[in-house]
């Protein structure tokens, strides 16, 4: 079983993404699992693993949405904002 280990996915939107310039144009697309699908299928890749590009909140509950119960995608790696306490108190247990 071959799996693509690192992929983002995101819906373009010029506001959030000023920073991409017409130099890298083909940046300014939506970058979806529907775009992906026909890559994996045509050599031979069973899912991929979606990494978040933008920490958020809301990136996280948009990414949670669009792969439940989605087959090809075998993991998520999400943005979570933990309290300091809770870093502090993490690596007082290692």
């Amino acid at each position: 079983m071959t799996i693509d280990s690192y992929q983002h996915f995101r819906k373009y939107e010029p506001v959030e993404y000023s920073r991409i310039n017409e130099k890298v144009s083909v940046l300014k697309n939506d970058y979806l699992l529907s775009h992906l699908e026909p890559e994996l299928a045509s050599d031979g890749v069973c899912g991929t693993v979606a990494v978040q590009a933008r920490q958020s909140e809301e990136e996280t509950i948009w990414q949670n949405l669009i792969f439940q119960g989605d087959t090809s995608v075998n993991g998520k790696s999400i943005y979570a904002q933990l309290p300091l306490s809770q870093i502090s108190c993490a690596r007082s247990r290692e």
